[in-house]
């Protein structure tokens, strides 16, 4: 490039920095700022996103070995013996009541399928106390009884400013003989 060529290209930059001032010279600053990190940045990271969502779909095709055990082995193994039901019951109230939860009038309906020789037993309990205490109670029962699963909850409360929630907690324990 000539001198008269720089001269013209430093005398229309001077002239475009004279014309933006200090705020657009800092925008300007902040455009290329963003720019770099940007390149820097960002990018490294979608790459390792792009890598981690592969890895992930990878991992999602393949059973968990936990599976595949638990396929081997017969799932009524784990299940509590179908005449331990009422002693299931008594624990599951008595852990309400340590929780510092009232107890409403509970209910249970057995039954029983022939074929695969599993009883159950679906569980009404309604209960009144303080949320946390609730959710500790329902984590501590399906932590500590084998076969029991959540089948529903409901929450309520009277008033916006109660502390005390009414909760209708529905459990089933499957119970079954060793085969």
């Amino acid at each position: 490039m000539t001198r008269d060529g720089r001269a013209k290209v430093t005398d229309w930059l001077a002239w475009g920095v004279s014309r933006l001032g200090w705020p657009g010279l800092a925008g300007l600053g902040m455009l290329a700022l963003t720019a770099m990190a940007w390149v820097t940045l960002l990018d490294p990271l979608e790459d390792q996103l792009r890598a981690d969502q592969a890895r992930a779909d990878r991992l999602a095709r393949r059973p968990p070995p936990m599976l595949q055990a638990a396929v081997e082995r017969d799932w009524r193994a784990d299940l509590p013996a179908g005449h331990a039901g009422h002693a299931q019951l008594a624990r599951l109230f008595a852990a309400a009541r340590e929780s510092g939860l009232r107890l409403a009038e509970g209910r249970y309906q057995e039954s029983r399928d022939a074929g695969s020789g599993v009883t159950r037993l679906a569980i009404s309990l309604p209960v009144s106390g303080r949320y946390p205490a609730i959710r500790a109670f329902v984590a501590h029962a399906l932590t500590r009884q084998p076969g029991l699963a959540l089948e529903s909850l409901r929450l309520s409360r009277e008033h916006l400013g109660d502390k005390e929630i009414q909760a209708d907690l529905r459990f089933v324990l499957l119970m079954g003989t060793k085969p």
